[in-house]
Formats: structure tokens, C-alpha cells, sequence
């Protein structure tokens, strides 16, 4: 926002001198009543930009100074405007008040900068000595405006330089601290990405017994939802699905801890509340405030049998192929990180061949439109008994486009939320 104070602050600062130059005078571009009006309102109202462009800088001041001296400079500035309009004459109300504002302004701005305690920097050094020798020039013009000095001559158009050149440094010092910080982010991202992709499965299991695919849409370069699985004997299959609050690169260091947590209860796997029990335990300590939700799917192939926990995860959502219908696997149990001694709960349905049991992020069923509906639930359910026939791939990509679609029924470019979708159909 500095840059754009300043730049205003400059440019009708500028248009102000401008103004009453004698050439510009001389040329009659506009007419003079009108220019007069014009040059009237902006010296009125251009000490606005510039407490707003100093506030970028040094903040309120003490005891909220700059926020009262600018209030009392947008009233006058109407108060003013008003009564030269009524008055028909420009600059009516120019003298004393302008010039006692002006240099209130400037004063009240250098007694922030070295009297309220802020820890003095170069960049303020610099505005300081620039907003110094503006104030000698309207304490110089002004005065000689009243005849009070043995001389009549004014220094505003050097001192306003000077004041710009001062800005203007400050302004592209941070302007290139701001281009280092991006680059800064931009590394750090894609570091986070590096390590939430080594996260992440670079092999999807095979196996005669069942069948698996994967939609995974993170919503920035580094997303909160991560995934993992592990295939056992007897073509048993482990299934992981989370959402780690936040993104960037916490989140990504967080779902690296996830996976080598997840990887270290393989003799849970069978026990999903032990396997869950398992992972709290490990991260809790870890988490620096920030949590997961899980949902976890053991598939005993041969027993014809899911077992499955969450924590703080949406539902599961159950195919059964033989009745049609989708049933919620829910369980209870809070997110990891949340409390120590953390319990959850194990769920356990029998399976036949052609069911399918759909994992997946809140993402998906919190997307809104442009109106604030949310997808939803029912029409991801709807969406899975629409596309039953389908094999897994084509279910999870129907599903990630009925979503896109959906939140771009506006003026919204997407999904504002990662997304992930895991199919699993039993063979």
C-alpha cells in the first residue's frame, strides 16, 4: 500500500507546483478559475496521502496521533472545498489553517520517528532528513508568504524533490527486501513440494483381489492432504488418507512425519483404533498446534471383511453392489494432535466382489458456488451410484469434475480447498 500512497502523495503533490508555475500559467491550457479550483481542493486534501503513505512506515504514532490528524485533515479538506464553493472564491480558506496543518503534518510525522521509541533505522534516518527539510521549506514559505522574513523567496520545489528522493529510496529498498522474501517463499515452497512428494506413493499396489485409484489436487503448490498405503501378505491392503490443517511448508513436514508414523504401526494394521492410537502417540509432541484428520481402511481380501477408524475425518462411503445403495462407515474419534491419550473406534463390515469403498478429503464435499452451497455429501454419493459401472479411475476423475464444476458455477476459478479421492474396488 506504501507504493501506492506515495505514488498519490507524488503525483497531486506534483500537479499542486504544477499548477501555479508561471509557464504552465502562461499557456492557458485550462482555464484559470478552474485551475485554481483544482489546485485549491488538492492542497486541501494531499496532506491526506501523505499521513496514509507515513502511516505504512511508522504506523499510527503515539497514542494514535497520525489517525486523529488525519481525520481533522479530511474534515477540513470538505469543510474547506465547501465553503470556497459557496464563497466562489478559490483558496478562501487557505491561510492560517492549511499552513498550521501542513506543518503539524510534517512535525507530528519527525516526533514519531525520533521520539516515540521506534528503533531508528536507516530507512527512517533517511525520511526523517527528507521530511526535515520539507519542513524548513513551508516553515520558510509560509512565513515569507506573511511577510515575516527579510526574503521572499521559496524553496518548495527543491525541498518537495528532496522529500521524493527520500520516499522514493525507502520505497524501493523495500521493494527489493519484498522481491528477496518472494524468492525466499518461492524456494521454501517448492522445498515443501520436494518433500511432500517424496511423501507421497510413487507406486499404486496391484493385486488379483482388488483394484485402486487415486485423485489427488492440492489446492496451492503444496497442499494439507496426504495419502499412504501398504500392501501385506494374503493381499491384504492398508489405506491412509489425511488432512493436515494449513499448507506450505509445515504442512509438508508434517505429512513426512505422518508417513514414517503410518509406516511404523504395520503390526497395527490389522487394528485400526491401535493403528490410530499408534500415530497420536508419536506426533502429538510434534505438531506445534496444528492437527490431522485420518481415515484408515484395512481390506482382509481372503475374510471378506474391511475393518476401518477415523479421526476427525469424514465418513467412508460403502458400495454394495448387490443392494445398490452407499452406506457411511463412521466412527468415532477426535484429530491427531489434539489430546495425548487420545481413543478411537473400530468399525468393521463384511465385503463381496463389485463393492467399492470410497476414501477422501473434506475438500471435496465443502466446496461451495458462488451462492455458499456446499457439494456436499448426498451428491458424492450421488455421483458414486451414477458411475457404479465405472472402473475406479473413471469414478475418482467424474468425481474431482462434478466438484470443479461445481465451485466454478460462478465467478469462483475453483476448488478452494486440496482435494483427494482414493477408489478402492473389491475384485
Amino acid at each position: 500500500m506504501y507504493m501506492l500512497y506515495g505514488g498519490l502523495f507524488t503525483f497531486f503533490y506534483g500537479l499542486r507546483i504544477l499548477s501555479v508555475n508561471e509557464m504552465v500559467l502562461l499557456l492557458d491550457i485550462v482555464p484559470p478559475l478552474f485551475l485554481r479550483y483544482m489546485t485549491a481542493v488538492i492542497t486541501y486534501f494531499v496532506g491526506v496521502f501523505s499521513l496514509l503513505l507515513f502511516v505504512n512506515f511508522i504506523g499510527w504514532g503515539w497514542k494514535r496521533s497520525i489517525f486523529w490528524l488525519l481525520i481533522i485533515q479530511l474534515v477540513y479538506g470538505v469543510i474547506a472545498t465547501v465553503v470556497d464553493i459557496c464563497m466562489n472564491t478559490p483558496f478562501y480558506s487557505e491561510y492560517p489553517i492549511n499552513s498550521i496543518l501542513v506543518c503539524s503534518i510534517t512535525c507530528l510525522i519527525l516526533a514519531n520517528i525520533f521520539l516515540s521509541g521506534l528503533k531508528i533505522t536507516q530507512e527512517l534516518l533517511v525520511l526523517g532528513f527528507g521530511l526535515g527539510i520539507f519542513l524548513l521549506s513551508v516553515l520558510n514559505d509560509n512565513l515569507a508568504e506573511l511577510n515575516l522574513l527579510p526574503w521572499s523567496f521559496k524553496i518548495e520545489w527543491p525541498a518537495f524533490v528532496i522529500l521524493i528522493c527520500s520516499v522514493g529510496y525507502v520505497i524501493l529498498r523495500r521493494s527489493i527486501k519484498m522481491e528477496k522474501d518472494l524468492i525466499r517463499v518461492n524456494r521454501d515452497m517448492e522445498n515443501a513440494r520436494n518433500i511432500l512428494s517424496a511423501s507421497l506413493p510413487q507406486n499404486i499396489p496391484v493385486s488379483p483381489a482388488f483394484s485402486l485409484a487415486i485423485s489427488y489436487h492440492p489446492m496451492d503448490l503444496v497442499g494439507g492432504d496426504f495419502y499412504d498405503f501398504y500392501p501385506l501378505e494374503n493381499d491384504c491392503l492398508s489405506v491412509l488418507v489425511a488432512d493436515v490443517s494449513g499448507h506450505g511448508l509445515p504442512a509438508a513436514l508434517i505429512a513426512s512425519m505422518l508417513k514414517v508414523a503410518f509406516q511404523s504401526q504395520r503390526e497395527n494394521a490389522a487394528s485400526p483404533s491401535k493403528l490410530l492410537e499408534g500415530i497420536n502417540k508419536i506426533l502429538y509432541n510434534q505438531m506445534n498446534d496444528e492437527f490431522i484428520t485420518l481415515a484408515y481402511l484395512f481390506l482382509d481380501p481372503k475374510a471378506k471383511i474391511i475393518a476401518y477408524s477415523t479421526a476427525g475425518h469424514p465418513p467412508l462411503l460403502f458400495y454394495q453392489q448387490h443392494t445398490g445403495l452407499v452406506k457411511e462407515l463412521k466412527c468415532t474419534g477426535v484429530p491427531v494432535g489434539i489430546s495425548p491419550v487420545a481413543e478411537f473406534s473400530t468399525g468393521e463390515t463384511g465385503i463381496e466382489s463389485g463393492d467399492r469403498i470410497v476414501l477422501y478429503t473434506d475438500g471435496i464435499i465443502e466446496a461451495s458456488d458462488k451462492k455458499g452451497i456446499l457439494f456436499g455429501k448426498q451428491k458424492l454419493i450421488q455421483c458414486l451410484q451414477e458411475h457404479c459401472t465405472d472402473s475406479p479411475e473413471k469414478l475418482s476423475q467424474a468425481i474431482y469434475n462434478g466438484v470443479t464444476a461445481w465451485s466454478r458455477n460462478g465467478s469462483k476459478n475453483g476448488p478452494d480447498d486440496d482435494m483427494t479421492c482414493i477408489v478402492l474396488d473389491i475384485l
